[in-house]
């Protein structure tokens, strides 16, 4: 069983890597507020969606999300 994206903006790359860098840091906030690591159900689950979401982006546009990202 893998994981189903449904992407809220397909086709628009910047759009997309917005909703990629979302996923990571959804679970970076549902990271051990002990600074752990990753340890809590809904983190595991954050931290595989997230990488699911990083390598579609990269299947579909054939680069990583974050050419996109301004800091």
């Amino acid at each position: 069983m893998g994981i189903t994206i449904r992407w809220k903006n397909p086709g628009d790359p910047v759009a997309m890597a917005y909703e990629v860098n979302a996923a990571y840091q959804l679970r970076i906030r549902l990271q051990d507020p002990n600074g752990n690591g990753i340890t809590t159900p809904e983190a595991l689950v954050a931290e595989e969606m997230a990488d699911a979401m990083d390598a579609d982006y990269v299947r579909i546009h054939g680069y990583p999300y974050i050419n996109h990202i301004v800091v």
